[in-house]
């Protein structure tokens, strides 16, 4: 979604990790990489929600929103990977994740 020089971009994966229905998912991690119509940011914040994801908040909170600062200069030529750098993990998205990244267009 664009507002002006705002960019908000979701980002979900419904991949758990393990085996399910014969076909082994490993770690549940998964690879993204995200070509923007920006090319710098001067201002990246990442929205997230914590928790397992096979859990609810019916009896109690286990799920929650977190916020963090993303450097804006992950955003490098319009290209923002979801690593450890801008809140994902070492093979990218976690597992049954859902990321909101706002990004400001820099100069």
């Amino acid at each position: 979604m664009r507002d002006g020089g705002r960019w908000s971009v979701f980002v979900v994966s419904r991949k758990l990790d393990g085996k399910h229905d014969g076909a082994d998912f490993g770690d549940g991690y998964t690879p993204v990489t995200l070509r923007l119509p920006v090319a710098k940011a001067a201002r990246i914040t990442l929205h997230k929600l914590t928790g397992d994801p096979r859990l609810t908040n019916r009896d109690k909170m286990n799920i929650a929103i977190q916020s963090q600062e993303v450097p804006a200069g992950a955003l490098v030529g319009g290209v923002l990977t979801v690593n450890e750098q801008t809140g994902g993990g070492k093979g990218g998205m976690p597992p049954g994740s859902v990321f909101l990244y706002v990004i400001e267009a820099g100069n």
